[in-house]
């Protein structure tokens, strides 16, 4: 009989703490793209970033993380391949940034292809009350 409390009730905490995580709503939407033309913003390649946030708490900062593609979608090896921005920003309540970030220090020879961006997502969230909001490995990405 114990045996059977005790398994129901490891089951109850599996199956309520799989739902609890399944209807979590993320507190953001992002996009970005990869730039190479010539920019006074950066001089070798910059991203291109649109990040709406959609809670009802001002962001301070935010820390983003993607990985970085050649044309023909293999990892890079003249850049960086796995990319992480802490960003300081102001991002109003249900408002969206629209910024231009310049990713030269992650040039090591710069090369006249097409790049890619792939699994592009936000780990942490600053918010002006002093709360974050964490996502260390994309994990809550809805696909």
């Amino acid at each position: 009989m114990k045996k059977v409390c005790l398994f129901l009730n490891l089951f109850l905490i599996f199956f309520t703490s799989c739902n609890l995580f399944a209807n979590e709503k993320i507190p953001y939407g992002i996009e970005g793209n990869i730039l190479t033309e010539d920019s006074e913003i950066y001089e070798y390649m910059g991203l291109e970033l649109k990040v709406q946030n959609k809670s009802d708490v001002k962001i301070k900062g935010i820390t983003i993380v993607f990985f970085l593609f050649d044309e023909d979608g293999e990892p890079t090896s003249n850049i960086k391949n796995n990319i992480v921005l802490n960003i300081g920003c102001d991002i109003p309540a249900n408002g969206t940034l629209e910024d231009c970030i310049s990713l030269d220090k992650y040039v090591y020879v710069f090369e006249d292809i097409l790049y890619s961006i792939d699994y592009l997502y936000i780990s942490k969230i600053f918010y002006a009350d002093g709360t974050t909001w964490n996502d260390p490995f994309g994990s809550k990405l809805l696909y």
